[in-house]
């Protein structure tokens, strides 16, 4: 019997190792006139795989992979420019070259783009938005009229279309996601965020992200009465660049917020965080650079993040504008806007793994102008319907019954702008 069990146990080792293969490579960079030369301690992304690797002092790498998977690789490296190679089922080696980035002069923005301010842009331009009429909101109280709202509630069908506090179109010939990256390079920060307020605010966005995904959940009150409450939120992260050129781009949350008012909406809260990703249609698993000092904070890292992330949405099927969650940390609205001792803080949360765990716990330690790559900014339009009537977002977070429809904090939030003083 013991004979037998060994021997099963020497085939199905066999047959493991018979599956699995070793995939080995070398990074480089083409430097002239030396030719190729190794770059130690790059890093080297398998898309499918969904693991990262870092290459040796000699500048090579390896893991191991199944027979049968497909292996796109990205290497990237401090002040290079990427390198993407596919390797098919029979193929073990990659060789990725890496070319020395050149400083670019800043691209300079055509002055009709200038010219525009976000109030114009939203006022004379419109696109559709996705679901029912929204209610008129008085601009100085924020609060949605009482006829309204019994207008949109007896309607006999909800329009299809929503043109309120609508997204201003590219009115201009956009920049794509990788001119703008060449453009922020070696900006500092204040300039960085500058640029980032205007390309969006002038039109530079995906068209994916002028269309809201519609999330509908039942939630309880503070009375403990259920309510079915619809949000419309954005399918990814706020990118610059187009649908085939982009750059999911991480950002103060002072620049998140003037954008977001600026477009009628706002942040998420934690809950509405796990809400999103419990409803997206894909789920990806994070990817995390190692830290070094502060490269995480550099618009190289924060650019092969992007490319990260688009690289994982390729490989699973899917193009830019699915409904995707789970890889960023989120900019979030909560109570800790409102902590007396951190003022001028960021609040970030989520980041899910593929069992739903969030990595990263609601935090406010970061001062507001500190940015990472792993930050990302997810719309919620303001509108919100409750019972089939309209509500104002933030409002619903104040309100002293409602708030725990889209909140999971002990209290209604006090504070729900990052421009609150």
């Amino acid at each position: 019997m013991m004979k037998k069990t060994t021997l099963l146990t020497v085939i199905i080792l066999i047959s493991a190792l018979s599956s699995a293969q070793k995939v080995t490579g070398i990074v480089e960079s083409q430097k002239y006139p030396d030719g190729k030369v190794p770059l130690p301690y790059a890093t080297v992304y398998w898309a499918e795989g969904n693991i990262s690797v870092e290459t040796d002092a000699k500048g090579k790498f390896n893991f191991s992979r199944k027979k049968y998977e497909r292996v796109t690789l990205i290497a990237s490296y401090i002040g290079f420019t990427n390198d993407t190679i596919v390797l098919n089922k029979d193929e073990n080696y990659a060789e990725l070259i890496l070319s020395q980035k050149r400083d670019m002069n800043i691209v300079k923005v055509q002055e009709s783009q200038e010219n525009i301010s976000s109030t114009s842009a939203t006022k004379t331009v419109e696109v559709p938005a996705p679901e029912p009429k929204v209610a008129k909101v008085d601009k100085r109280s924020k609060k949605v009229s009482a006829q309204a709202v019994e207008k949109v509630a007896k309607a006999d069908k909800p329009s299809k279309e929503v043109s309120a506090q609508a997204s201003p179109l590219n009115v201009i010939k956009a920049n794509g996601g990788s001119v703008f990256y060449e453009q922020i390079r070696t900006l500092p920060i204040e300039e960085r965020e500058a640029l980032i307020r205007k390309e969006i605010l002038s039109g530079n966005y995906p068209q994916f992200l002028r269309k809201w995904v519609k999330v509908r959940s039942t939630e309880k009150d503070i009375h403990g009465v259920k309510h079915k409450v619809t949000l419309f939120v954005a399918p990814d992260y706020l990118s610059v660049g187009n649908d085939s050129d982009l750059f999911i781009m991480p950002m103060e949350p002072t620049t998140a917020q003037i954008i977001a008012d600026s477009l009628g909406a706002s942040l998420p809260t934690p809950k509405i965080v796990d809400l999103i990703y419990k409803k997206s249609k894909l789920k990806l698993e994070p990817f995390n650079f190692i830290p070094r000092g502060n490269r995480n904070e550099t618009p190289d890292i924060l650019n092969d993040h992007s490319r990260i992330i688009l690289a994982q949405i390729k490989a699973s099927g899917h193009k830019p504008g699915v409904f995707v969650a789970g890889t960023k940390k989120d900019i979030v609205i909560s109570s800790k806007l409102a902590d007396p001792a951190r003022t001028h803080h960021v609040s970030i949360y989520g980041w899910h793994r593929l069992n739903g765990k969030a990595i990263q716990p609601l935090y406010n330690g970061h001062i507001n102008i500190y940015v990472d790559y792993s930050h990302g900014v997810r719309l919620i339009s303001k509108t919100v319907l409750i019972d089939g009537k309209v509500y104002d977002y933030e409002n619903v977070l104040k309100d002293p019954a409602l708030y725990t429809l889209l909140s999971n904090e002990p209290e209604p939030l006090k504070v729900t702008s990052y421009l609150s003083k």
